[in-house]
């Protein structure tokens, strides 16, 4: 998989998309990517999360998108009501490190943030274990948190 900070969330969504041909109802068999929640409040965490990508502490998950045919990726959307971007970020990043991944690329735009991380800290190329963060303010002061994730604890 190539791991890049545009294509990896695409890539993620799209993985097994392809190669297969339509059914006459529009669907490729096969490709089905569960999502779950409406983005209007919480509902369960990824069953396959990583201990790297935990739920952040006081934050409700409101989006998840799995790809059953790839079970250690996936994605989740976060409300975190009391936690600014840069805390939020600073809580994944060090996740990340403890569990041996290196920051590949971390920005700044104003009071959003993302961080990508692999084991070799490097943007492209192939990863058994990944995580990108992406947060940024919402209209409460909290922040509106996505964690894209790959080594998840398939079947779990």
């Amino acid at each position: 998989m190539r791991w890049t900070s545009a294509g990896f969330l695409a890539a993620l969504l799209l993985t097994g998309c392809g190669g297969s041909e339509p059914s006459e109802n529009g669907d490729a068999p096969g490709s089905a990517i569960e999502v779950s929640g409406t983005g209007m409040g919480a509902v369960a965490p990824p069953s396959n999360l990583p201990p790297f990508a935990p739920v952040y502490p006081g934050a409700s998950v409101t989006t998840t998108t799995l790809n059953p045919q790839e079970q250690d990726k996936g994605m989740m959307v976060l409300a975190a009501p009391r936690a600014d971007s840069a805390a939020v970020i600073a809580f994944y990043k060090q996740k990340g490190e403890a569990a041996g991944l290196k920051t590949g690329m971390e920005t700044v735009t104003g009071a959003a943030r993302i961080i990508m991380m692999t084991e070799t800290g490097e943007s492209g190329g192939d990863t058994e274990r990944g995580l990108q963060v992406t947060a940024a303010p919402d209209e409460e002061g909290g922040s509106i948190v996505t964690v894209v994730y790959v080594g998840g604890q398939a079947g779990e």
